[in-house]
């Protein structure tokens, strides 16, 4: 979650923003499976 808080202050953009959470949340349930 913190990743995700990050990169949403770092590209400050709703478009990417989706697709950076959409990616934290990939490598998060990669790594827990």
């Amino acid at each position: 979650m913190a990743k995700a808080l990050l990169c949403k202050v770092d590209i400050m953009d709703s478009h990417q923003l989706d697709e950076c959470v959409c990616f934290e949340l990939r490598f998060e349930t990669e790594n827990n499976g």
